[in-house]
């Protein structure tokens, strides 16, 4: 824990490789100091069609699945150090948001196979 899900329109692989979009979002997660860089797991997904808004601005949304537990301001501190990550990248013209979803402890189960 956690998970990052990297979400983006795929056009931005034309000026940023989805590893850069895991790196630097990982870097943001350990800046945080929040958790053991071992733990973190993301993964980026790439959409082809969609709209934010009237058109069809170019995003980067991180969703960031932690188990419940933290306080506001911690979860501000991880949105806020992934942002400024991101931001390191030199994009423009995108809208880029980070949220943290809390998971029940009692509704989470990890099992190595």
């Amino acid at each position: 824990m956690p998970h990052l899900v990297i979400e983006y329109a795929r056009e931005l692989e034309e000026t940023v490789s989805p590893r850069h979009l895991i790196d630097r979002a990982r870097s943001g997660t350990v800046d945080s100091a929040l958790f053991l860089e071992e733990e973190i797991k993301l993964r980026t997904l790439a959409y082809d069609t969609y709209q934010v808004g009237h058109g069809e601005n170019r995003f980067i949304n991180v969703m960031v699945y932690i188990l419940a537990g933290r306080t506001n301001e911690q979860k501000s501190h991880l949105t806020n150090a992934i942002a400024e990550q991101l931001g390191t990248l030199g994009l423009s013209a995108i809208e880029l948001t980070v949220q943290v979803y809390d998971i029940e402890r009692e509704a989470y189960k990890k099992v190595f196979l």
